[in-house]
């Protein structure tokens, strides 16, 4: 009789192959888990952290320009340089040279009282991949307002956020009547 060893250890290896092969195969299907790297699970909780970070980028940028909006008072001659001190750090350059040449179609203080005391952000949505719409309202407020809490007007207020030369501009702001 000749020895089979060899020939049966080879069928041993074969079967083997097959059974892990069907397992990885398999696995992800049975039990809704795929078979991930630490590296792409890295990479995807990178990603997430990233949108994360851009995300309260866009916010912060929307919010920071509200803080300036009470500054530029759009019945000041001046208007123009108002303005551009206040607003360059925050809207892109066409819209601030829109705003610069008719200041009556900027964001500003209309009035003494009630004024635009700042922007509270309901919702920031990515449109495309250098681009966030951003729903707020612009609250106004007297000295009583500005006092004890609340607003004496609010104002929805849509704006496009976009991402140029590496910075978060507003590139257009459209705004609803005041409620």
């Amino acid at each position: 009789m000749a020895d089979n060893t060899p020939r049966n250890t080879l069928w041993i290896i074969i079967i083997l192959i097959l059974i892990l092969g069907a397992f990885l195969w398999a696995y992800p299907k049975l039990f809704n888990q795929p078979i991930v790297s630490n590296n792409e699970s890295n990479n995807n909780q990178a990603g997430s952290n990233e949108q994360n970070n851009e995300l309260a980028q866009v916010k912060s940028v929307v919010e920071n320009f509200g803080q300036q909006i009470k500054n530029v008072s759009l019945l000041n001659p001046n208007a123009s340089q108002l303005i551009d001190q206040y607003y360059k750090d925050y809207v892109s350059q066409d819209l601030l040279n829109q705003w610069k040449t008719n200041p009556a179609n900027a964001l500003g203080r209309q009035t003494s009282s009630p004024w635009p005391d700042r922007i509270d952000v309901t919702n920031v949505q990515r449109t495309a991949n250098d681009t966030y719409t951003v729903e707020g309202n612009i609250i106004e407020v007297t000295s009583q307002e500005q006092a004890n809490g609340g607003a004496a007007a609010t104002r929805p207020a849509t704006f496009t956020v976009k991402n140029i030369e590496g910075r978060w501009l507003i590139t257009q702001i459209s705004t609803a009547s005041y409620q």
